[in-house]
């Protein structure tokens, strides 16, 4: 596959849902065209090139075959590592001394990324001594929320999650790991359509939050879904909470004036703050 053939598909994902794959290894954002071809029996990019631009949906495909896997814990880690370091300590300023933190992680698949923030929330509770946190983390698919909350997982999984957070809020249980029930009792998984009916999960009593968390879920909705999406999130952030987007989503223009990029945070991050 030509750098030529490869442009034209990408130029079409930006067309058709603005997310820029550009600066993608393009080792990798061929093998995703290439697996896709295989997928559907197409024999040339042309061919695959109309298929894109007559089906939506399989613009949706290519782009997960581009970002699998999905979910890991502590997956980007710099971004975590600003959360912990620059984010959580941010709301001493600007939080009560009981003011219990509440984070939501949207698209959370298998859980990862829900236990990875609770672990780092705890720690932060440990260090900066704020009252407490919740965490409500939701999906769509019911079959991967089931493992969400199981909180159970192979040790091959757990190698991305960094010394003392592994052995502090991990144990062994047979051949697998399960987190600590000290996380269970703050994180809490439901089914939710973040473009559906109700505005908030059911689980957050109070329908605010000082971190939300919304990536790689935008790069599956069209702009009109996107806008909506972000828009409905935006409202139930709280004054300088925090939005965090994947590293390849961006905020709408009628957006960027209730949002900076977050103090001190590399914008490649994709951590905003709410404004005032």
């Amino acid at each position: 596959m030509d750098p030529v053939e490869l442009a034209k598909v990408l130029a079409r994902i930006v067309e058709s849902n603005g997310v820029d794959f550009r600066d993608y290894r393009p080792e990798t954002l061929t093998r995703g065209v290439m697996q896709r071809l295989a997928a559907l029996r197409l024999k040339s990019i042309d061919l695959y090139l109309e298929r894109l631009v007559t089906n939506p949906h399989e613009v949706a495909e290519l782009t997960r075959a581009f970002l699998v896997p999905v979910t890991e814990f502590f997956r980007d880690a710099t971004v975590f590592q600003s959360l912990a370091t620059i984010v959580l300590p941010s709301f001493l300023w600007v939080r009560a001394p009981q003011h219990v933190l509440r984070v939501w992680s949207i698209g959370t698949a298998t859980g990862e990324e829900a236990w990875s923030v609770a672990m780092l929330l705890d720690m932060g509770r440990q260090i900066y001594g704020y009252s407490d946190y919740q965490v409500v983390a939701t999906d769509l698919d019911r079959t991967s929320l089931a493992v969400a909350e199981r909180g159970v997982y192979p040790a091959s999984a757990l190698t991305s999650i960094p010394e003392p957070l592994r052995s502090q809020f991990t144990m062994k249980s047979g051949d697998l790991f399960e987190v600590t029930r000290g996380l269970r009792q703050r994180v809490h998984f439901e089914s939710h359509d973040v473009v559906g009916r109700a505005l908030a999960p059911t689980r957050a009593v109070v329908a605010s939050f000082d971190i939300i968390l919304l990536r790689n879920v935008l790069i599956y909705f069209d702009r009109r879904l996107q806008e909506k999406a972000l828009e409905r999130v935006c409202s139930v952030i709280e004054d300088d909470g925090a939005l965090v987007l994947g590293m390849v989503e961006t905020l709408p223009v009628d957006l960027e004036a209730h949002f900076e990029v977050f103090p001190d945070t590399d914008p490649a991050h994709r951590i905003f703050r709410r404004q005032r």
